[in-house]
């Protein structure tokens, strides 16, 4: 079953702007962070996030083209695959099959078309299966650490050898 989508978005951070290294360690920058706060709230206010989640999917972003001076177009579109991600719109951006970018006349800074499979009813159902896959991983390794921990006590090493 395919489901489309449109919604708005404040206008995205360049991908040039997303994360900043600090002292050895990638963070967000606080532009991204902010974004992301007000890109969910829009979501919300729009109940853009009560619908399906799609798997493979197709991506259109219209861009206003009052912002056109801002560098490139697809520069753009990190910031709103990451955001459908975190909103369960999306199943995992690399399910991706295409993506364009456009700069239009349009009312909102961003507008976004969503087109794709659906892979879960609802984003609750998409939730509760991505905890039990979590889960699941949990108790891999713990049975990891288990064997790799009994599999040390039979060690003897020698006192001051090392």
């Amino acid at each position: 079953m395919i489901h489309t989508i449109e919604f708005w978005l404040p206008f995205p951070p360049s991908t040039n702007r997303l994360w900043r290294s600090v002292r050895g360690r990638v963070i967000r920058t606080p532009e991204y962070d902010a974004w992301k706060r007000e890109a969910l709230s829009s979501l919300s206010i729009q109940d853009a996030a009560k619908g399906p989640t799609v798997g493979p999917y197709k991506l259109e972003a219209y861009l206003s083209s009052a912002f056109n001076n801002r560098g490139d177009a697809d520069n753009r579109l990190k910031a709103i695959h990451d955001i459908l991600v975190d909103a369960f719109l999306i199943v995992d951006d690399k399910h991706c099959l295409k993506t364009s970018s456009e700069w239009a006349t349009i009312d909102h800074e961003c507008l976004v078309k969503l087109t794709g499979e659906v892979a879960y009813a609802s984003q609750w159902e998409f939730a509760q299966a991505k905890a039990e896959q979590q889960a699941e991983r949990a108790r891999i390794r713990q049975r990891q650490a288990d064997r790799k921990s009994r599999s040390l006590r039979g060690l003897r090493l020698p006192i001051g050898k090392i």
